[in-house]
């Protein structure tokens, strides 16, 4: 990625699904009428793709530029009607989609993908929300594209019946590629106003930051009336999954994986505003209660606190160091990870994939980008921390009633830190005076360069146009149609 051209287009996006992921599981869709090849349950999976500008028998759709093909042999379109409308555009009888929920659902509307290649899709839809055979909610909606996010909220449905009143040009089928109980939310350069992406890391290992979005995005329209919530955001409360990525001059890539956290409306509602975090901030709402005296390995320690079914990654030999089991009762979650990674001498952060990640930060022996000159708004934002010369670490095992002091180092500016975990305590202790040795830091502004990530080494200048490797500590991204960086890094160690 060419982060810093002279000119650059700066893209982003944000999407969440405000879906009812049971009700695909209950449903069973049936279809007035569907050609040979189409699988309907395919539909309730989201995962199906149009295999392209393929030439069928319809007008206008068998063209010879080299642009279309045939449609292959083992092509599967879940849904593609043997209904085909007039001239007009109109059916003689609209094909129609069923689907029987086997238990009720409750959702904020409905999502349908057509056919975009081959421009293959209604240009009205109604929709049906049954209980018990009586009609709960139904509208009619226009269709201007392959996607149509029907704003429709129900409660307690077990059918719903779609029919496909008309076409947009004549002699079409209706070619119906995935059927989501629910809305999948998707902002863009469009409509949003502002984003703060916001990602860290704690050297020594003094705390887990949780990672932050924040983004406002125009509300006009407002779908998301926080003082009495009718529409979309009674669906956002529950850690709704939100996808974000970051694109320069069309390049792509992944700006991480957020939970809904809060809503609220600025601007007289003319515009909103979510935050989001990732799932660190949600440690916090769970306890430990399995502390006891004795000890294992760091891997099977976070297996213990997160659950077997937690993405969990290592640096080179951390999953097999030692650490102890004497976390008191009642920590938090996020806490006793962070006295488990910092008992095995490293830090540890929720990565943009979700991957919980336990490194020793590092400088490797060369960077992943550079800020100089061309790309930092100005020279500050260099600086050293205060003097650590000695560090006096307490490892106190309440379930054995023991406690033992390790210290490194001597001098005048001590530093006390206390952790059950540390029965390696003599080696912790020294690890963390390297860290806090480590005192040339940097907090600088720059034009941001989306693929940095936490832990990664970059080279900064300084004022005199000296080059010092760093890893990166901190990270805030600023998009406002354009995009800025405030950089956080720790340098060598400092004496």
């Amino acid at each position: 990625m060419n982060a810093y051209a002279p000119s650059r287009r700066v893209g982003i996006d944000i999407t969440f699904a405000l879906l009812d992921t049971e009700a695909a599981g209950n449903a069973t869709p049936t279809a007035s009428g569907a050609e040979a090849f189409s699988d309907l349950p395919r539909l309730l999976s989201g995962e199906a793709q149009s295999p392209g500008k393929a030439m069928t028998m319809e007008d206008g759709l068998v063209v010879t530029d080299g642009t279309w093909s045939p449609l292959p042999d083992d092509a599967v379109v879940p849904w593609w009607s043997t209904a085909l409308s007039d001239e007009s555009g109109q059916f003689t009888a609209p094909p129609t989609l069923t689907l029987d929920l086997s238990a009720p659902a409750s959702s904020v509307g409905f999502s349908l993908t057509f056919d975009e290649p081959a421009g293959c899709w209604p240009s009205q839809v109604r929709l049906t929300a049954y209980r018990g055979g009586e009609p709960l909610e139904q509208q009619t909606f226009a269709v201007s594209g392959p996607l149509l996010a029907a704003d429709l909220p129900v409660e307690h449905y077990d059918k719903v019946v779609a029919e496909f009143l008309a076409t947009p040009v004549g002699y079409r089928r209706v070619k119906l590629y995935s059927f989501l109980f629910g809305i999948v939310q998707r902002f863009d350069p469009d409509t949003i106003v502002t984003a703060t992406f916001s990602a860290g890391c704690s050297a020594a290992c003094e705390s887990i930051p949780s990672a932050e979005l924040v983004f406002t995005f125009d509300n006009q329209a407002k779908k998301y009336n926080l003082i009495n919530p009718q529409g979309l955001y009674r669906y956002l409360q529950d850690g709704q999954v939100i996808e974000t990525g970051l694109s320069i001059d069309g390049e792509r890539v992944e700006a991480g994986t957020f939970y809904f956290t809060r809503s609220e409306a600025q601007d007289g509602a003319l515009t909103a505003q979510i935050t989001a975090n990732d799932r660190v901030l949600a440690w916090d709402g769970d306890t430990w209660e399995g502390g006891e005296s004795g000890s294992w390995t760091l891997g099977e320690a976070l297996r213990a606190v997160l659950g077997e079914e937690a993405a969990v990654s290592f640096g080179p030999d951390l999953v097999g160091r030692t650490v102890g089991k004497a976390i008191p009762n009642g920590t938090s979650k996020r806490e006793a990870v962070r006295l488990l990674c910092q008992a095995a001498r490293c830090t540890c952060w929720v990565d943009r994939a979700g991957v919980v990640t336990c490194r020793a930060l590092e400088i490797a022996a060369a960077g992943v980008d550079t800020l100089d000159g061309d790309n930092l708004y100005d020279w500050d934002g260099v600086g050293v921390s205060e003097r650590v010369d000695s560090v006096s670490l307490t490892v106190k095992d309440a379930f054995a009633g023991t406690e033992q002091t390790y210290t490194a180092g001597s001098g005048t500016n001590p530093k006390s830190i206390s952790n059950p975990c540390a029965v390696e305590g003599q080696a912790v202790a020294e690890w963390l005076l390297g860290m806090y040795a480590r005192r040339l830091s940097y907090d600088v502004k720059n034009r941001g360069n989306p693929a940095v990530l936490t832990g990664e080494t970059i080279t900064i200048y300084n004022a005199y146009q000296e080059a010092g490797r760093a890893a990166v500590t901190g990270q805030t991204l600023t998009y406002d149609g354009g995009l800025t960086a405030q950089t956080k890094a720790l340098g060598e160690a400092w004496t």
